[in-house]
């Protein structure tokens, strides 16, 4: 790989490159920018660019990110409200209630961090 260069932008490859199926070394910056443009193939032999490539489904995980964000106001919601009833009642229950929605509170966070970095870091 040291003396390969981009087939796109003709610069020697050496970090942050990507193999393709087919065998062809692009920058990564280059292959995601030749995919926003909307080439489905591999611009040396015409192979398709397989749709797991990263870059290919940030709608996906931007909608994924979203539902997760609103599970999290939600569950914040719930939880603070199941707080206050239970502070003004002393209400035994809602302790159990209170723990689920601290549990998919911290489930929720974790999700959006674990998807945050696979989207920024692919």
């Amino acid at each position: 790989m040291p003396d390969e260069v981009c087939p796109i932008c003709i610069d020697p490859l050496a970090a942050r490159c990507r193999r393709l199926p087919c065998s062809h070394v692009y920058h990564i910056d280059c292959l995601d920018r030749l995919v926003h443009e909307g080439f489905t193939m591999c611009s040396l032999c015409s192979a398709p660019i397989p749709e797991t490539h990263p870059r290919l489904m940030p709608t996906i995980f931007a909608i994924i990110l979203q539902t997760v964000f609103f599970f999290h106001i939600v569950a914040t919601t719930l939880f603070l409200i199941s707080g206050m009833i239970h502070i003004a009642t002393n209400h035994k229950p809602l302790e159990f209630l209170m723990s689920l929605f601290l549990v998919a509170l911290v489930s929720s966070t974790t999700i959006s961090i674990l998807l945050h970095n696979f989207i920024r870091f692919g």
